[in-house]
């Protein structure tokens, strides 16, 4: 009759301890954050920013050398637009990188997924002022994006064309 009772009790114990346990997602910057799970189930869904620059040196040769008036640039699997300056000679480029809470004439939102981690395809399209075609040294360029997966998670980086 004890080891009943004793078989009973553990398992009472056991099943109290399952049942307290709320699966999902426990990443508190993530889409969908989950506040009363205590157990990650691995479906965390993150969004980020991918800021893109121009230098001024780069954007000099572009209209110098190149005749570029207009540029177009699109990242693959964002799910931001195609950003169009329609006259390059108005553009005034940074002097450094942008950071996150400057932000960039270039911002892409990013889809994440459930990883910190994304190849995107960046494709500059340009046109010279006789809106013929030209070609952009370098375009399309293959970029993985990549968060900071420690505390303060950053999901933003910035990629300087050339």
């Amino acid at each position: 009759m004890k080891k009943l009772f004793v078989i009973t009790a553990i398992a009472t114990i056991m099943f109290s301890i399952n049942s307290c346990k709320t699966k999902g997602c426990t990443g508190a910057d993530a889409t969908n954050f989950n506040a009363s799970a205590n157990s990650d189930d691995g479906t965390c869904q993150y969004n980020g920013t991918l800021l893109l620059w121009v230098n001024s040196t780069t954007a000099d040769n572009w209209v110098t050398n190149l005749d570029v008036q207009s540029v177009t640039i699109a990242v693959s699997g964002s799910s931001t637009s195609p950003i169009t300056i329609a006259d390059v000679n108005t553009y005034i480029p940074p002097s450094t990188a942008p950071t996150c809470s400057q932000g960039s004439a270039f911002s892409f939102a990013m889809s994440l997924g459930n990883s910190l981690t994304k190849t995107c395809t960046i494709t500059v399209t340009a046109t010279d002022s006789n809106g013929q075609p030209v070609a952009i040294p370098g375009s399309p360029y293959t970029y993985t994006y990549t968060c900071s997966n420690t505390a303060p998670l950053v999901h933003c980086a910035a990629f300087q064309l050339q």
